[in-house]
Order: structure tokens, then sequence, then C-alpha cells
């Protein structure tokens, strides 16, 4: 597998999603390979990052609804009662 190959390989991975051993990777790239595979390492926490945040504004578990929230609302309002 040429380098070129290699990298696109480790792109696809990073864009599906799928799990790569990256300390494998760096220790197997070329010398002109192992800045770009560190790139693509960065990237794929960028993504994973963006992944699980799309994840948890998607999950209803994770975003409290308006009802549960009614007994926190504070009424700071003109005080009737003066």
């Amino acid at each position: 597998m040429n380098a070129d190959d290699k990298l696109d390989s480790l792109a696809g991975s990073v864009s599906d999603g799928r799990p790569v051993d990256w300390i494998q990777e760096e220790t197997e790239a070329d010398v002109d390979e192992e800045s770009s595979v560190r790139a693509l390492r960065d990237v794929s926490l960028i993504a994973e990052f963006s992944r699980d945040l799309q994840r948890g504004i998607a999950d209803d578990d994770a975003t409290p609804s308006d009802e549960e929230h009614a007994d926190d609302v504070v009424d700071e309002g003109p005080d009737d009662n003066k």
C-alpha cells in the first residue's frame, strides 16, 4: 500500500467514525507520513467530539424538558404583598 492509499484509508476511517489504532499507525508511518498521520489523529478527535455533541443534542434525556424545569422558575416580579 503506498502512502496516499494509507492516508486515504485513515481519512475514510475518521470520516466513518471507525476506530483507529493511532499508536500503531504513527509507529508504522514513514518519516514523510508522520505529520499527516498526527494531523488525521487530531481531526479524528475533533470529529469524535462533534459526533458526541450531535448525539447529546438528539438525545431527549440529555436536554431536560420545560416541565422538568417548572419547579426551578423563580418569580422575581413585583411583590403584591407590600
